[in-house]
């Protein structure tokens, strides 16, 4: 064979002599050894590819280790073909070319790969390939600005902070967006640039130990909200009454009012909002549960003391303006001023129709009777009204004793005195009749009046 161990050897014979003949069985026998030979595989060591076809050559040469095959290229250590790095294209689309793009520098990845979660890795990786990094938890101290280049920031606020000054929402631009976190010991203000507002309100108070992501959209700034899965959990706890929630929870859905929930074991709220603009908060505090707006100043509140629903702060000794309703039915009015004060305002559709006001030493009850409100005005005939009205004594059939007239009899005399009722006593929806006993005062008057022109004739 002229192919041993790699090699071609000839056969004796197939040497050409001058003026002598060629052995045809040699020389054929050398042709087809070397048509053998071209047509076989030749190995790696007598440098061919040891394989048939182009995958079988690339598996070959590349030792099955390191290959171009199954949508992935990998490059190994020579001297450990182990040692492997690999480029997977199988989630390419089809047709589609990507690029991956190097900086004009030497990059090694061995200072990042082993922590891209810690801070300082991030930061270098970002800066060798030409990015600019953004800070990924900064801590912050004292009055603080937010500028352009701290988009994507999370700030965990400590110590005393006056507050957070949002620059300029057309200067940021549209989607720059940053994560606070309030670890200081007390709320703080969230102020935007001028007359910009966040939430559609001027200024965000962010209350201890609570959270709030703010994006702004080129001209407004608002919160952003968990997604609907932490809606749902939320949701699941407060139905359970479970306490479980810390520093805040916010969540948004279309059409339904966000909820947040701060606890810090001394205050906690429920932030209303609807699509992004706080409404307000239903929260605790030391007094019962309050009702405040949407900066955090307290409106009104349910006291755990004497079951009252109070708006400011009643004071029996008018020490502060405020007004309470008890459970048991009970209303009570304080003011800090001594001079007339309007407690109560009834109106309709026509205008105000009365009012309970008081002054330093009296409660005032009006009805409307300005004269601007009124025309045809007549002289009448007191008597003939009083002569037709009757007043009783009585004995109430529930107990206890009184003196009136009789509501439906008065009707057919003087209705303006007579407030019409429904139904029959035990029915449900049972309404007496009544008696305003000042609408006599009038015809008491005019009647006073007469007696009193008389008089003074049979004087004369």
């Amino acid at each position: 064979m002229p192919f041993v161990n790699g090699l071609y050897q000839l056969l004796p014979g197939v040497y050409g002599v001058f003026d002598q003949p060629i052995d045809e069985t040699d020389y054929n026998a050398q042709i087809d050894d070397f048509a053998a030979a071209f047509n076989s595989v030749r190995t790696i060591a007598s440098g061919g590819t040891g394989a048939s076809t182009k995958q079988g050559a690339i598996n070959s040469l590349f030792s099955g280790s390191e290959y171009f095959k199954d949508n992935a290229f990998l490059i190994a250590d020579p001297a450990d073909v182990t040692k492997l790095f690999r480029i997977d294209v199988g989630a390419v689309t089809g047709g589609t070319t990507r690029v991956l793009s190097m900086p004009d520098a030497d990059v090694s990845m061995s200072a990042y790969m082993g922590g891209l979660l810690n801070t300082a890795s991030s930061f270098a990786l970002q800066t060798a390939l030409g990015i600019t990094p953004v800070p990924v938890i900064k801590n912050v101290v004292g009055a603080v600005n937010a500028v352009k280049a701290d988009n994507g920031a999370f700030w965990r606020i400590t110590g005393t902070t006056t507050s957070v000054t949002l620059a300029a929402a057309a200067t940021l631009g549209a989607g720059w967006t940053i994560l606070l976190r309030n670890d200081s010991p007390s709320s703080i203000p969230i102020d935007p640039n001028g007359a910009e507002t966040i939430d559609g309100a001027a200024t965000l108070t962010l209350i201890k130990n609570a959270s709030v992501l703010i994006t702004c959209d080129g001209t407004a700034f608002e919160t952003m909200f968990l997604n609907q899965a932490v809606v749902d959990a939320a949701i699941a706890a407060l139905k359970a009454g479970a306490n479980t929630w810390s520093g805040q929870q916010s969540f948004f859905t279309a059409g339904t009012p966000v909820l947040v929930n701060s606890n810090d074991g001394t205050e906690a709220k429920i932030r209303l909002s609807d699509i992004g603009v706080v409404r307000g908060y239903i929260g605790s505090n030391a007094a019962g549960v309050g009702i405040y707006n949407h900066l955090g100043a307290l409106l009104a509140q349910f006291l755990n003391t004497g079951s009252f629903f109070q708006m400011g702060t009643f004071s029996s000794t008018g020490a502060s303006d405020g007004f309470r309703v008890s459970a048991a039915g009970q209303a009570n009015f304080s003011a800090t001023s001594v001079g007339t004060v309007t407690r109560a305002t009834f109106t309709n559709p026509n205008n105000t129709v009365g009012s309970i006001s008081t002054t330093g030493s009296a409660t005032t009850y009006a009805t409307t009777s300005d004269e601007r409100l009124k025309e045809n005005f007549q002289s009448f005939d007191s008597g003939t009204l009083i002569d037709a009205l009757n007043a009783y004594h009585f004995d109430w059939k529930v107990g206890g004793t009184g003196y009136g007239v009789k509501a439906q009899q008065t009707y057919a005399i003087f209705p303006d005195a007579v407030a019409v009722g429904t139904g029959e006593p035990g029915d449900e929806e049972f309404m007496p009749w009544g008696i305003d006993y000042s609408k006599f005062v009038p015809i008491l008057l005019a009647e006073v009046k007469a007696l009193r022109a008389r008089v003074a004739t049979l004087e004369a």
